[in-house]
């Protein structure tokens, strides 16, 4: 597989964007669909809460793999949000000044049914656990979903659920942000954090 050139755009406020191939998404999801069997019900670390399930606030199904599991059966995702990243580096360069941050903990295969979707407004660095380590996110789109995008609360702005569209942004209160809840179609994204490391 020859390297992909992705063309990296940008939303406002330290949001970075890019599109990934399609086969990518498709391979994520056709993954999740055979493995049905290991999806859980999707927790939540809210206010002082760690890793719970309340289906007013969340509502999914997700697949949880230790980073270093997920990026060995899918590496071309791997090189491709590498470059991702890249480009955010280079359009917003102060972030190299946080020494000591990479890729850590879980990431996620999130499955969203109609009308389900993370409810209510949130931070993914709440201070509560390992999120209190947190810096920054990226999420990646795997479906195109009409009505099913992210709505970013200071940015005033809804990102689209495009597929192949992977965002990266901090992690902190700035970003406070919701699902868009679809009430047409079922919905697919990755996700996972950037750390400090210590």
């Amino acid at each position: 597989m020859t390297r992909e050139k992705i063309k990296p755009f940008y939303y406002k406020d330290l949001m970075g964007g890019a599109i990934i191939n399609s086969k990518i998404c498709d391979k994520i999801i056709n993954y999740y669909k055979k493995n049905k069997h290991l999806a859980q019900e999707g927790i939540i670390n809210y206010g002082n809460k760690s890793n719970i399930i309340d289906k007013k606030i969340k509502e999914s199904k997700e697949i949880i793999f230790d980073y270093k599991k997920f990026f060995s059966l899918f590496p071309e995702y791997g090189k491709v949000l590498n470059e991702a990243f890249s480009h955010y580096k280079r359009k917003y360069p102060f972030v190299n000044e946080n020494y000591w941050f990479n890729i850590q903990g879980s990431i996620k295969i999130q499955h969203y049914k109609k009308n389900q979707g993370f409810k209510t407004w949130h931070a993914e660095n709440t201070g509560v656990g390992d999120g209190a380590k947190r810096i920054l996110v990226f999420l990646t789109y795997l479906n195109d979903v009409k009505d099913g995008g992210t709505i970013f609360h200071h940015q005033d702005v809804t990102t689209p659920a495009k597929k192949g569209l992977t965002l990266i942004w901090p992690a902190g209160w700035t970003h406070i942000h919701k699902g868009q809840i679809s009430k047409t179609k079922e919905k697919y994204i990755v996700t996972g954090w950037y750390y400090f490391l210590t």
